[in-house]
């Protein structure tokens, strides 16, 4: 006999207090009804008393095993928000967080005002970034980078979805010097770039036994961690990418751990691109750091 969404309710959240705290087993709980039903929030509350259909029951039940496996839930329905914007994930893709929403607001605050920009979201990844900024900015020329070629057929996917023209292009920005797509060649070697923005992997491995297994086992570890003995990688490498190609009173923008503010303004210093500013987040946490320019 199909229980009820009552009692569903009940032991889906039960369930999911073994990989994840009871107050977000609850919320993941609501989220799997309201979104396998296509129901709201209130028009749950007052149909708990009904049963759901056979079909419906299924996909129920297979969602939560794989939610107690760990698998996150965003991976489970293959779509996420993101800044207001919808937008597919699956394994190959990082899942957007609302801390990366945070950089794009800020970079709007101050892009608005300008006109036919060229913009460079390298780790692109699902595309977010770029995408929302390409939605926002309609005038700018917006290039994304990463180096999955899996991650990017999700990208291009994302950028039909929400009728943007973003440019997507396979490369590893380790080894710019080497190689760079003609498409993004022809601007370094011509305008240049007005901004470069990237959340890069940054997390060092050092840090993978602290971390939740839905994120440790399911989301790309390419794009997540760094060697413990360089976890400013990246940054130096996009850094010095951006002082040969990035326009005088050009903008570079990263996202960044919170733990190494003062070592990626010792970074900053070294590669003297311009005035480097740190950045808080909503939760007064330093996770943005801004580079601009000097002329």
């Amino acid at each position: 006999m199909i229980p009820t969404l009552q009692e569903i309710k009940n032991q889906f959240s039960h369930a999911l207090e073994s990989v994840y705290a009871p107050l977000e087993a609850k919320q993941l709980t609501w989220t799997l009804l309201e979104e396998s039903l296509g129901l709201s929030r209130a028009q749950l509350l007052v149909n708990l008393s009904v049963q759901p259909d056979s079909e419906q029951w299924e996909v129920l039940q297979k969602r939560c095993i794989e939610l107690q496996k760990g698998v996150p839930i965003q991976y489970i329905l293959g779509e996420t928000s993101f800044f207001g914007l919808p937008f597919k994930v699956n394994q190959h893709t990082l899942i957007p967080r609302p801390e990366t929403e945070e950089i794009v607001h800020h970079i709007l605050l101050e892009a608005r005002k300008l006109t036919r920009l060229n913009i460079l979201d390298i780790g692109t990844g699902s595309g977010c970034i770029a995408i929302s900024l390409a939605k926002h900015l309609p005038t700018a020329n917006v290039f994304g980078l990463d180096i999955s070629g899996d991650a990017l057929q999700i990208a291009r996917e994302n950028a039909r979805l929400n009728e943007t023209d973003v440019h997507f292009d396979v490369a590893d920005i380790l080894q710019w010097e080497s190689f760079l797509p003609r498409e993004i060649l022809e601007i370094c070697n011509s305008a240049g770039w007005d901004l470069i923005v990237s959340n890069p992997p940054y997390i060092p491995q050092a840090e993978q036994s602290s971390m939740h297994i839905n994120v440790l086992e399911h989301e790309p570890h390419t794009a997540l961690f760094v060697p413990d003995e360089d976890p400013l990688l990246f940054y130096r490498e996009i850094g010095r990418f951006a002082g040969r190609y990035l326009k005088p009173n050009g903008q570079l923008w990263f996202e960044i751990h919170e733990t190494l503010a003062q070592e990626y303004l010792k970074l900053c210093a070294t590669l003297s691109l311009g005035q480097a500013e740190l950045i808080p987040d909503l939760n007064n946490k330093q996770r943005m750091l801004v580079i601009r320019k000097g002329i």
